[in-house]
């Protein structure tokens, strides 16, 4: 596991689900806020050998994309991101009162107009 990603160190083991699973390692390239960055170690539980190595610099770059998801989501970029993100998502829902607000107004004025026209004849 040295050869592989030789600075850095496990930050989590995930043992196998089923009696022909493998134990994964994680080693983060990086502080554990980066979990994006993250290597992925596969051992037979068995025999020790590594099997496999999912290395954060050997990804393509539509699996960063998909890596990035997770992040964008939970959003480890700050509170002034954060603030920048629940700002945003009040958008849609700020906009549908704002729209039936202004819908009543216009419905109220209308009635109120056609209210005022009987009553002056």
């Amino acid at each position: 596991m040295q050869a592989q990603v030789p600075r850095y160190s496990v930050t989590q083991v995930i043992f196998r689900e089923s009696p022909t699973g493998l134990i994964r390692f994680v080693v983060n390239e990086g502080s554990r806020d980066d979990f994006y960055r993250a290597d992925n170690l596969f051992f037979n539980p068995g025999t020790g050998e590594l099997l496999r190595a999912d290395l954060f610099r050997d990804r393509l770059i539509g699996d960063s994309i998909v890596n990035w998801i997770p992040a964008v989501h939970i959003g480890p970029f700050g509170i002034w991101a954060k603030i920048l993100w629940a700002l945003a998502g009040l958008g849609f829902p700020l906009s549908a009162i704002t729209g039936l607000i202004i819908y009543l107004n216009k419905k109220n004025r209308k009635t109120l107009r056609e209210s005022e026209q009987v009553a002056v004849i």
